[in-house]
């Protein structure tokens, strides 16, 4: 199985909270999640980023999970809908920055 693009490495996995599910993001910055209990069948392809995924996270106690990317942008997700609730970058949100000294 092929998870992303061939030649495209994977950065980033994550379990759900409930651990049924596991989310995948690659340097083709595609979101992908899985099902766990059905032999990890591709559930969701989501292009999610304008570049490389490196991060995902999820909140310890809500539904919600956050993924990180080189676009310099942080995305804050619905887990059931899959929906942006938030995107945070530097422009809009004031963040994060290289500094040089």
């Amino acid at each position: 199985m092929v998870a992303h693009q061939p030649g495209f490495s994977v950065n980033a996995l994550a379990f759900s909270r409930d651990g049924n599910q596991l989310f995948s993001g690659s340097r083709d910055a595609h979101l992908q999640v899985y099902d766990v209990t059905d032999n990890y069948k591709m559930t969701q392809k989501i292009p999610a980023h304008n570049y490389a995924i490196y991060s995902i996270v999820f909140h310890p106690t809500q539904n919600i999970f956050a993924t990180g990317s080189r676009d310099k942008t942080i995305k804050i997700w619905d887990a059931a809908s899959f929906e942006i609730i938030k995107r945070i970058d530097k422009i809009s949100d004031e963040g994060h920055v290289t500094l040089r000294e």
